[in-house]
C-alpha cells in the first residue's frame, strides 16, 4: 500500500497542462497522500543580444548602457552585451547565435522608432525569442557579414558612428520598442 501511495505522489508531481508543481512545505505527517501546490508556470522573457568587437574604454557610455538593460528587465526582454576581440571573433559568435541575426551597416535599412518596434518584435517571433544584433568594429563588418541579406541589415544612422555610441543607441532603441510595444507614454511621436 505505501508503494502505491508513493508511487501516485510522484505521478502527482508531473507537470500537466504547462504549470510548474512542486510539493507543499508543511503537511501532517498523519497525510500519506502527497498534496501539491500548482504555480503558473515561469515566462520566458525574450533574449536580445548586442554583439561587438571591443569594450566600451568610457566609463559613462557604460552607465549609460547599463541603465537601458536594467528598465528592460521589467519588461518582456532581457538583453546582453557581448564583447569580443576582433572581427574573426565576431564572425564565428554571430554564427553560433541561436535565433535570428541582424547586422548594423551603414548600407543597411533606416527605420522610424515605430518601425523598429514592429521589426524587432517579428524577427523575436521568427526567432523564437531570441535576436542579435552584430555591430562592427572600428574598421565596420567583416566581409563575411556584409554578405548577410538586405533583410537582415540594418542602420542606426547614415553617418558613421563609433561602435560604442552605436551600441548606446540601439540599447535605447531596444527599450524605446518595448515601451511602444506595450503602449507606454516613453515614446512620444
Amino acid at each position: 500500500m505505501l508503494m502505491l501511495l508513493a508511487l501516485v505522489a510522484a505521478v502527482s508531481l508531473v507537470p500537466s497542462s504547462g504549470s510548474v508543481t512542486r510539493p507543499c512545505a508543511a503537511l501532517p505527517s498523519t497525510v500519506r497522500r502527497a498534496a501539491v501546490q500548482r504555480t503558473p508556470a515561469p515566462t520566458m522573457a525574450a533574449r536580445v543580444v548586442i554583439l561587438s568587437v571591443g569594450k566600451t574604454k568610457e566609463k559613462w557610455l557604460n552607465t549609460a548602457v547599463d541603465e537601458y538593460i536594467k528598465r528592460l528587465r521589467t519588461s518582456s526582454i532581457d538583453l546582453e552585451c557581448i564583447w569580443v576581440k576582433d572581427d574573426e571573433a565576431l564572425s564565428a559568435h554571430a554564427a553560433e547565435q541561436p535565433g535570428v541575426v541582424m547586422v548594423l551597416d551603414e548600407r543597411g535599412e533606416l527605420y522610424t522608432s515605430e518601425a523598429f518596434s514592429k521589426v524587432l518584435y517579428d524577427q523575436l517571433e521568427e526567432g523564437g525569442s531570441r535576436l542579435t544584433f552584430v555591430i562592427g568594429g572600428p574598421d565596420g563588418l567583416p566581409p563575411a557579414l556584409r554578405a548577410f541579406p538586405p533583410r537582415r541589415q540594418m542602420s542606426l544612422s547614415r553617418m558613421t558612428l563609433t561602435h560604442q555610441m552605436a551600441r548606446l543607441l540601439l540599447a535605447e532603441q531596444v527599450y524605446r520598442a518595448s515601451e511602444i510595444h506595450r503602449g507606454s507614454k516613453y515614446h512620444r511621436a
